[in-house]
């Protein structure tokens, strides 16, 4: 009978602590915390969840070097696979924009992480992910795909 009532209160406490777990997950719309090397690893929630990035934000040097990465990526596209990128964007006025316009748009329009993440949905969907745009992405995110 003891073991029964033991029981029941650990599984209570288990899921008072997850949903703990779970709250803390979620408050202000994402999570903050460091990577084995001591980056700062940051997930964003509203349109992709769980998906780790290193924080572009803490000393300006990596945004700079994501702006010069951002600049190789739309570089390495053939004319085709920009227009069709800018489709899938789907705002008229980034279509008579150049490449570095592009670019700066994109990080005025959805900053440093977000454009991240959305640039690598893009990729995806040109179909753009072979080996050498994957490695573009690695230092900007834990999981590239």
């Amino acid at each position: 009978m003891e073991k029964d009532t033991e029981i029941k209160e650990l599984r209570k406490e288990n899921k008072m602590l997850r949903e703990k777990a779970r709250d803390r997950r979620t408050h202000e719309g994402h999570t903050g915390y460091r990577n084995k090397l001591g980056q700062d690893v940051t997930t964003l929630k509203d349109e992709h969840p769980e998906i780790p990035l290193y924080n572009l934000s803490s000393n300006g040097s990596a945004l700079r070097n994501w702006r010069d990465t951002l600049f190789q990526i739309l570089n390495a596209l053939s004319d085709y696979e920009l227009k069709k990128m800018k489709y899938y964007m789907g705002n008229n006025e980034w279509n008579n924009k150049d490449r570095v316009d592009l670019a700066e748009l994109m990080l005025k329009q959805w900053g440093g992480q977000l454009s991240v993440l959305k640039t690598r949905d893009l990729m995806k969907k040109i179909p753009r992910n072979d080996d050498d745009m994957k490695e573009l992405f690695t230092p900007f995110l834990k999981e590239t795909w």
